[in-house]
């Protein structure tokens, strides 16, 4: 598998240093394929979102990177379903949910685990299937909304199971809806990312998405790319080796990386 990472977030958004460090990184670790991506702007505050200033700044440090790295070097946005509409020159887009809506009130599902089950309580009586039946509707339109070429961490909202045990992530439902999400995506035919970020900050042991789902995309023919979701230059590429070992456990074959020619397709 080659060394790409795709999925890598600058001090221009919520990461710790400059686009030029993570480039060096690469260098060093011998990453043969990156790219820097920061977050869209939303359509509320959002702590983490690129502001106009930040975006302009780490667009201009971008193109004058590419000009070193030629063919190796991307520069791509993460696309929430909130997220204005993009009108920048990005070479691809991550689309993914942070968020759910209701009554006019914004949900962060991956943000503090302590108040989320405040929220689903003050808001659904504790039922966190109403929260989950909202959050896959947004995945599920990702594609048509941002208009993704990736979908990134699938199953996001499952951010803090293994720490704190929200929902059952085996109850019928929840399986039932996250499929019919992967089954509406997949007749769209973006990449899916496996995605390592919450295993780098402590989250969780295992990427996103779960293995049963990655079966469920193996087994449909769909398409993965790995991606760290690096905070940090030292977090670049961690867990591939893990990460694809459970791709091939679940029935895939190859992967995809993005060149200068477009995503190309790569033997795990």
């Amino acid at each position: 598998m080659l060394p790409a990472d795709y999925h890598i977030h600058t001090c221009r958004d919520h990461g710790a240093a400059p686009p030029a460090d993570y480039v060096a990184q690469a260098v060093r670790l011998g990453i043969t394929h990156i790219g820097l991506v920061g977050h869209g702007r939303t359509e509320f505050p959002c702590e983490y979102a690129m502001s106009e200033q930040a975006e302009t700044l780490f667009l201009s440090e971008m193109q004058a990177l590419k000009a070193r790295f030629p063919g190796q070097l991307f520069c791509g946005i993460e696309a929430d379903y909130y997220t204005l509409p993009i009108h920048q020159p990005y070479d691809y887009r991550i689309g993914s949910v942070h968020y759910v809506r209701w009554n006019g009130q914004f949900v962060s599902v991956d943000s503090d685990p302590e108040q989320l089950a405040q929220q689903v309580q003050a808001l659904w009586g504790g039922d966190f299937s109403r929260l989950y039946r909202l959050y896959f509707e947004l995945v599920a339109q990702l594609p048509a909304k941002t208009n993704a070429d990736i979908i990134g961490h699938l199953d996001l909202i499952t951010k803090f199971h293994e720490t704190h045990h929200l929902f059952s992530v085996d109850a019928p439902l929840y399986r039932r809806l996250a499929r019919d999400a992967v089954q509406a995506l997949l007749d769209k035919n973006p990449i899916f990312e496996i995605n390592t970020g919450a295993i780098s900050r402590g989250y969780r042991t295992t990427p996103y998405p779960a293995d049963w789902l990655l079966r469920e995309i193996a087994g449909r023919k769909g398409r993965i790319i790995f991606s760290s979701d690096a905070h940090t230059p030292a977090h670049m590429l961690y867990g591939f080796s893990d990460a694809a070992a459970l791709a091939r456990a679940c029935g895939f074959q190859t992967a995809w990386i993005l060149t200068d020619q477009g995503f190309s397709e790569v033997p795990l």
